[in-house]
This record gives structure tokens, sequence and C-alpha cells, in this order.
């Protein structure tokens, strides 16, 4: 009985996979395995020896911090500020660098005149920085002109705030 190529590729696929396991010292699992243990990637930067190394993960704490132990200091940057006509609003956005942890807030702060309203929303880590998304202010809270928008990003005991944005509102 003649059988074509294709009749051994279910078993070269079942050795291949069976040889997809790493040593317990590298936290691997077997495919197929119930288990949710997974490595994390970690990196290291080193700048110079005047400048402590960043260490950025796959899993943000809760405190920013350098490889010597001292405070890391966010910066908040605005990458727009607008009035958006349709929607009736005020929407800025914002990302913040020199951090990633896992829980965070940003704030929206409009002010005009003696006037100040505000807008939060949670940042959420990503690859390398930390995203505001889009914090809003409805235009039945704002007066006509121009509006001074910053974003200050807080969590325990650390905060920056971005350089203002103008935001000019309209009816």
């Amino acid at each position: 009985m003649r059988r074509g190529w294709w009749a051994v590729l279910p078993a070269l696929a079942l050795a291949a996979l069976t040889g997809c396991t790493q040593s317990s010292a590298g936290r691997g699992q077997h495919i197929g395995s119930s288990s949710s243990t997974s490595p994390v990637a970690s990196t290291t930067v080193s700048t110079s020896s005047a400048h402590p190394s960043v260490i950025a993960s796959d899993s943000p704490s809760d405190t920013p911090s350098t490889s010597d132990g001292s405070e890391q200091q966010p910066q908040v940057i605005i990458t727009y500020a607008r009035w958006d006509s349709t929607a009736k609003e005020a929407q800025v956005s914002a990302f913040v660098t020199g951090v990633l942890v896992s829980h965070a807030t940003c704030t929206l702060t409009l002010t005009s005149g003696g006037v100040t309203r505000t807008a939060s929303h949670a940042a959420v880590p990503n690859a390398s920085s930390m995203s505001c998304g889009q914090l809003a202010v409805p235009g039945s809270q704002l007066t006509t002109g121009t509006w001074s928008a910053t974003v200050t990003f807080q969590l325990a005991g650390v905060s920056a705030t971005s350089d203002p944005s103008s935001i000019a509102v309209s009816g």
C-alpha cells in the first residue's frame, strides 16, 4: 500500500508540538496545559552613569521607580486640544512618559477667567507610556472664548502636569 506525503503530516505536527516545553526554571509549560504561569519579559535601558537605568516591564506596578530605587518623574504631553463643533465639547488627549504603572488618573483642567472645569479618566499603560485617552468637557459647561487646558497625571504621591494648550470654544 502506497501513502502520500500528506499522510505523515499529523505525526510530524504532533512530534513538533511535543517538543514545545521549557524547563521549570524558565517557567514554561506544555502546550495544552491548564497552568496559568507565564514568563514576564523585562528590559533594562541604561542611559549613562549620571542617569539611573529605567526598568520597563510587561507587568506595570503601582510605584514608579528607577533601578536604583529613586523616584521616577513622569512627563505629561498633550497630543491634541480642540473644540469639537459636532460633539459640542472641548476634547484633549495626552500621554505620559517616564512611568508605567497599573493604576493612575489623568485629569483635564480647563480654565477661562475665574472659571475652572475638570474631567478625569483612568490612565492606561501601553508598551512604553501611559495613555490618558480622550478627556472631554461638554460645551454646556463652557462659555464662548479661549480656555487654557492642562492635563495632570496622578498616582499615590506622584503627579505631573502638562504645559498648557489653548482651546477656542465657539457656539
